[in-house]
């Protein structure tokens, strides 16, 4: 599921990801996230709750010891099975105390996921036409 409506300023970005305003333009540059926010005609960049989940879900990959670009990869395994369980899926995410243990590929990753984003993740998708 697409969440593509640009939604977050790379200010928010930061706040939610970790992500610095700065590293998001390196990234940028250097190809490591083509196809994640869009330039705005006034030359500032959006990103969309998808983007969001995504750069939060690679920041907990991350920590797990991979680099920023396999995590990235993975991550895309990892926004199929969050949002899959947002919706009643199959175990593949769950709430553990303050953090989020997701399983994908097999791997079991715990980390600290924005909550904020959960109820926007269900939110989003409930106003998407079926």
């Amino acid at each position: 599921m697409e969440y593509t409506k640009p939604l977050f300023t790379p200010r928010e970005v930061w706040n939610l990801t970790g992500l610095t305003p700065e590293t998001l333009r390196d990234y940028r540059h250097r190809g490591y996230i083509d196809g994640f926010g869009s330039e705005q005609p006034n030359g500032r960049w959006l990103y969309s709750l998808s983007d969001v989940v995504r750069l939060s879900i690679t920041q907990i990959i991350r920590k797990s010891g991979f680099c920023f670009v396999s995590a990235l990869d993975y991550s895309r395994f990892a926004e199929i099975a969050l949002i899959d369980a947002v919706f009643g899926g199959e175990g593949v995410y769950k709430k553990e105390g303050a953090g989020l243990s997701i399983a994908f590929d097999g791997y079991q990753i715990m980390g600290s996921f924005p909550e904020v984003l959960l109820p926007m993740i269900r939110e989003r998708a409930d106003a998407e036409p079926a």
